[in-house]
């Protein structure tokens, strides 16, 4: 994993299969909100999944996020969030919409170079 920072956001990023982890509060500073984050997930539900939390070992949740958006994987216990290659970008564009996400998705970009489809 490599730790991308910009502007007090750090991404851990896997170059290998270009997978996304994100910290508890590092989706709400993308979404420009906590209230937007919570909206679009539910920490608690969802099946469990194969993937452990690489913080508190819990067991990650698979979670179906609303409006269209990628299934992810989630800390139960609210550690963050692992994106899997191109969930990152489908989440911000299915919750904030194709003109609000474009800023995001820029800054995601530049700090990730070409943004994992």
């Amino acid at each position: 994993m490599v730790i991308l920072e910009d502007d007090g956001i750090e991404v851990d990023f896997c170059p290998d299969c270009r997978g996304v982890w994100l910290d508890e509060g590092e989706l709400e500073q993308l979404l420009h909100g906590r209230e937007a984050a919570l909206r679009l997930i539910d920490w608690k539900s969802g099946a469990k999944g194969k993937r452990h939390c690489p913080r508190c070992t819990a067991a990650m949740r698979i979670v179906h996020l609303p409006n269209g958006g990628p299934e992810i994987d989630v800390c139960p216990e609210a550690c963050g969030i692992w994106f899997d290659r191109g969930e990152l970008r489908a989440a911000v564009r299915a919750h904030l919409g194709e003109s609000d996400a474009g800023a995001v998705v820029q800054r995601l970009t530049t700090m990730l170079g070409a943004l994992p489809e």
